[in-house]
């Protein structure tokens, strides 16, 4: 996805010496990651022309209006439900779309899987979660719930899209305001290459982003910093506590996440210069999600001829 999705809209920018928003380039990215993963069908959310993705929409819709419900009493938004009005109304909207939208990918999945059919181009190489959920199905003699599938569908888009894609704007934001960073990641990168291929591009592999360990921590670093958050009952910020293996509820996805990101940002970082628009405003939106009010607008050049 990082070469044929990602580097496309970024090698066009360069040429092009556009203004990007980094964060909706980011959200559409780890979209059609999300949505490879979760279905098997790929929505190329990401491309130059920055199509407009009916899915997508109605996730920002339901996104805003479940923040929007912490912010009024409760007969409010319940008024405005019953009334088919407002923020309330945008999210009945919203929610017919999720619901037409997942279920045409199940009905197209069941169609695939009794036609014994390959995984379409635009799809991905492995078993999409949809797949493995309705095959074991199938073995165990039993049809899974549409609306099971449905809402696994809707739960890991919600939590593969934002998240991600909100950390990686922050990180890169840190390190265009931070050069010496930005260096040391560039000195650790050329470290891991062959001294002949030092200065050409590259997208990086899972066995040499292991070894990136200054771009772990910095990425570990960004995501400490933004948001600063310590629980009423949570231990002092000066107690330092032993390393603790996962628990129950440990983030499902945290790997996937890191990988993500280590990929996306060594390529970002070895292959191109990154400016942010002078006197470009950055601050946290107002939402369930820390994302950046008025986006991450640069400008993208090549290092490499």
């Amino acid at each position: 996805m990082v070469e044929k999705g990602l580097v496309p809209v970024l090698e066009h920018a360069a040429e092009q010496g556009l203004v990007m928003d980094m964060q909706d380039l980011f959200q559409r990215f780890t979209f059609d990651i999300t949505c490879i993963l979760a279905t098997g069908y790929n929505p190329r959310c990401l491309s130059i022309d920055f199509p407009d993705v009916e899915f997508s929409k109605a996730m920002d819709d339901t996104e805003e209006t479940l923040f929007f419900r912490h912010l009024t009493p409760e007969w409010f938004w319940k008024l405005q439900r019953s009334l088919r009005i407002g923020q309330e109304w945008k999210m009945q909207r919203a929610w017919k779309t999720l619901d037409r939208l997942s279920a045409e990918y199940i009905s197209r999945k069941r169609k695939q899987l009794s036609n014994q059919s390959p995984l379409p181009e635009n799809g991905s190489d492995g078993v999409d979660l949809l797949t493995s959920y309705m095959s074991d199905a199938e073995i165990m003699g039993s049809k899974p719930d549409d609306k099971f599938l449905r809402d696994t569908i809707i739960n890991l888009l919600l939590a593969g899209r934002d998240t991600t894609s909100s950390a990686l704007t922050w990180f890169l934001w840190l390190v265009s305001k931070n050069p010496q960073v930005e260096s040391k990641i560039r000195e650790e990168l050329k470290e891991i290459i062959p001294t002949d291929e030092a200065e050409n591009w590259r997208i990086f592999n899972p066995q040499e982003l292991n070894r990136l360990v200054y771009l772990h921590g910095a990425l570990c670093e960004s995501l400490r910093l933004y948001h600063q958050f310590l629980p009423a009952q949570g231990p002092s910020p000066g107690r330092c506590a032993s390393k603790r293996a996962p628990r129950p509820r440990t983030c499902l996805g945290k790997e996937v996440a890191f990988i993500q990101m280590k990929t996306v940002a060594a390529a970002i970082i070895h292959n191109y210069h990154v400016q942010v628009v002078e006197g470009h405003p950055v601050s946290p939106n107002v939402s369930i999600i820390l994302q950046m009010k008025h986006g991450l607008k640069v400008r993208i050049s090549r290092r490499w001829v």
